[in-house]
């Protein structure tokens, strides 16, 4: 269980990001930044725009090479989509 705190500065962060990134796209469907809100599905993220906000995550990290493998890849495949809980739980993680 991560401190309530933490998991609040690590939601602020990656949807700051997440709003640089998708800001002026004409997006439809749920509120943007839920739990549940899929980076491909949802976003409509690709795979250069996931690679600009990992690398965004890790500047405002501070880090680099962060295991982004252990949230992107499961039983040897990439997973087809990613939600933002999934991606703020695995930061967490990490910053422990």
């Amino acid at each position: 269980m991560i401190a309530g705190d933490q998991a609040a500065g690590l939601w602020a962060s990656l949807t700051q990001i997440l709003q640089q990134e998708v800001g002026d796209w004409d997006l439809s469907g749920p509120a943007l930044f839920e739990p549940a809100t899929r980076l491909k599905a949802d976003l409509d993220l690709d795979s250069l725009a996931l690679l600009r906000v990992i690398t965004a995550i890790e500047a405002a990290l501070g880090t680099r090479d962060l295991p982004f493998e252990r949230v992107l890849v499961r039983d040897g495949h990439y997973v087809e989509d990613l939600t933002v809980a999934e991606l703020v739980g695995f930061l967490a993680e990490v910053a422990r």
